[in-house]
């Protein structure tokens, strides 16, 4: 099944096709225990949970530190960090029973550029210099927004994964900050029809400009 869901993304390498397996049992074997994901069929949880972020790995870089927001099962940010290994995450999330199961899936894999950080974004201190910030099926308020973007380094990006709706609206909210770059919400899989499958916006800060020589004079 992670084969399958494979061909529609960037490829990987066999070590990396064996830790999306490995995690795939991992997210089974939790879900029944915790509730991990509202996923209705192994189709779903394939498609939703791995081949979505998996579509949206050419807009993440190969080194960096990237923030997760809300990382409840894992997903985006797990299948992610497996194709992108070079990259530090952090993977930030409230819920007790949801980080026991990340900090485990982070053990069992061997991720070392993963930590889980427990307890809400909004509280927690934020580097000044994110080269990435993801978020999947959550709803931030403007606080969350401001410090997002005052995080993010020129160059930076905030790839936000949902419904087309609810992108559509924090759009709105988004291209009121000058020194951003919204796209537009686009479907992540080629699907029929095309509600089968989440959406993805992207959003790059603008670098600084540059400072001319005599600037401090």
């Amino acid at each position: 099944q992670i084969t399958e869901a494979l061909g529609r993304a960037p490829s990987v390498g066999a070590e990396a096709l064996s830790c999306l397996e490995l995690l795939d049992g991992l997210v089974t074997t939790f879900d029944r225990a915790a509730g991990l994901t509202s996923f209705r069929s192994d189709e779903e949880r394939i498609r939703r949970y791995f081949a979505e972020p998996l579509a949206a790995v050419d807009c993440v870089p190969e080194r960096g530190l990237v923030i997760d927001i809300g990382s409840g099962g894992g997903s985006p940010a797990l299948p992610m960090a497996i194709a992108r290994p070079r990259l530090e995450w952090v993977l930030v999330e409230a819920n007790a029973k949801k980080v026991i199961f990340l900090e485990e899936a982070v053990r069992t894999l061997g991720l070392e550029r993963v930590r889980v950080h427990r307890g809400r974004y909004e509280a927690m201190e934020s580097p000044k210099s994110t080269d990435l910030v993801t978020c999947r099926a959550v709803k931030l308020e403007s606080k969350s927004q401001r410090k997002i973007v005052s995080s993010l380094r020129g160059g930076g990006r905030f790839l936000w994964f949902g419904a087309e709706k609810r992108l559509l609206s924090a759009r709105s909210d988004l291209t009121l900050y000058e020194e951003l770059n919204v796209d537009l919400p686009r479907p992540l899989l080629r699907t029929n029809p095309i509600q089968l499958s989440g959406w993805l916006m992207v959003t790059e800060k603008r670098p600084s400009p540059a400072c001319p020589f005599n600037c401090f004079t």
